[in-house]
């Protein structure tokens, strides 16, 4: 029988009358039986143990006749308790960058378990998994469409000789990617121009990135989510502004450019 569950022993005699008691002995590993008398045996036996564990109950027949108590000849009912099984692995989790492929996963526990199986449960917007399935967990190309972390959460049910134990977690999160993005109010303008960081408009994405780098024509100017600004002072000039946005999670880089200009200022001619 499997952990946690009813021995149901029904205990019956050809010679009508007859009573019945039984003693209990354990390996030490299963609780839950004891000695007793009656027809039925139900006990539920609860198996403590990583590994199946046998239980035996002793029945004696006994029969009464004017007070007269005579036993008939013992019988022994030898019963096989399977564990409650449960992955032993360590950790029970991995992390990935969104576009990347999990690492494969061999299924542990401390039981000879059987069988594996296993459900998924996603958040929104990761796509490439495997919803469900038996044995171990194979590589799956992962994506997070989203802009936030986000994770995959395998319920795992180890079974010993068909008797399943209670599920277990086994977790996998998807980073995102970074995203440089900035918007910018305003890209032409007579000189002096003050590109402040009010106008180029930086969308920051918190969640994603962990740092911010900016390029002015493709030199790197500053190291920051506040731009200090950057003039042009002469007409008629261009200047290219870049973002590279770092990830927070070490996953990859994104980069963006704008170019912004100065007017050709109108001169007296004599």
């Amino acid at each position: 029988i499997c952990s946690n569950t009813a021995t149901n022993i029904s205990i019956s005699s050809s010679s009508s009358g007859t009573s019945f008691s039984w003693t209990f002995t354990t390996s030490g590993s299963v609780s839950g039986g004891s000695n007793g008398s009656g027809s039925t045996i139900s006990q539920t036996l609860v198996n403590s143990s990583p590994n199946p564990q046998t239980v035996t109950y002793q029945i004696t027949p006994s029969y009464t006749n004017n007070g007269v108590i005579c036993n008939g000849s013992q019988i022994s009912v030898v019963i096989t308790v399977n564990p409650s099984a449960s992955i032993s692995n360590n950790p029970v989790s991995q992390t990935l960058c969104t576009g990347n492929n999990t690492t494969p996963v061999t299924w542990t526990s401390l039981s000879s378990v059987s069988s594996y199986s296993w459900i998924a449960t996603s958040s929104a917007g990761i796509t490439g998994f495997i919803s469900n399935g038996t044995g171990n967990l194979p590589s799956m190309p992962l994506t997070n469409n989203t802009n936030i972390q986000a994770s995959l959460i395998y319920s795992v049910t180890s079974s010993v000789n068909a008797c399943p134990g209670a599920p277990s977690d086994y977790t996998i999160i998807v980073n995102p990617n970074a995203i440089a993005d900035f918007i910018p109010t305003d890209t032409i303008k007579c000189p002096p121009f003050n590109i402040t960081n009010t106008i180029l408009g930086l969308q920051t994405f918190p969640a994603n990135n962990g740092q911010y780098e900016w390029y002015v024509n493709d030199t790197l100017f500053f190291t920051g989510a506040v731009f200090p600004g950057y003039t042009i002072l002469n007409e008629d000039d261009s200047v290219t502004i870049k973002l590279k946005a770092i990830s927070l999670f070490g996953c990859k880089a994104d980069s963006m450019s704008r170019k912004f200009y100065t007017y050709k200022l109108p001169h007296p001619a004599f």
